[in-house]
Formats: C-alpha cells, structure tokens, sequence
C-alpha cells in the first residue's frame, strides 16, 4: 500500500489542485504516480479485495499526458473509481481482512 500512497500523494489535492502544478512539475509527478502504480500492481496478489480495489482505482486518477490543460476528466474518474471501491468495504467489510 505505500506504493499507492506514493500515488495518491504525489497527485493534486485539496490545498494544490492540478491548475496550481507549475508546467515543470506535472512531468514529473505523473512519471512518480504511474511508476508507483506499477510498483503497486504488482503485489495485488498478496493483497486483500480492498487493497486491490484502491489500487486498480488509482490510475484513473493520471492522463497520459502533462500537456493536458483540463483535468477535470481526471478527477471525476477517480472520484467515481473510489466510490466503487468504497462500495466493496461497505457491502462486504469482511473482504477487508486477510484470511
């Protein structure tokens, strides 16, 4: 779960959205945000669903791109990837623990 930490962390939040990145760090940050969802995949197998479900909910989060001016396509997918997984604990919290 750090790698997806490093994810979450390194991407816009309340107090810096995407349009307060400087052009020169949105490289940069999306480089260190996909490398660490890679990173992060590929232990799902040693994950529970929840753990899973956070990180195949995160790349949705990053373009492709930094030369993308709006990014709110980005946000909302996140957004409606994270209810998704939300969604696995609340209707089923035991697939939140180990076996």
């Amino acid at each position: 779960m750090a790698h997806w930490g490093i994810a979450y962390c390194i991407g816009p939040n309340c107090n810096k959205p995407w349009e307060a990145f400087e052009e020169d760090e949105k490289p940069d940050c999306i480089a260190l945000a996909k490398a660490s969802v890679v990173a992060a995949s590929a232990l799902l197998d040693r994950l529970t669903p929840v753990e899973c479900a956070l990180i195949e909910a995160i790349p949705v989060r990053y373009p492709a791109s930094a030369d993308i001016e709006e990014f709110s396509p980005w946000n909302d997918a996140f957004a409606e990837a994270m209810r998704n997984s939300a969604k696995i604990l609340m209707f089923a919290p035991s697939l939140a623990r180990r076996s």
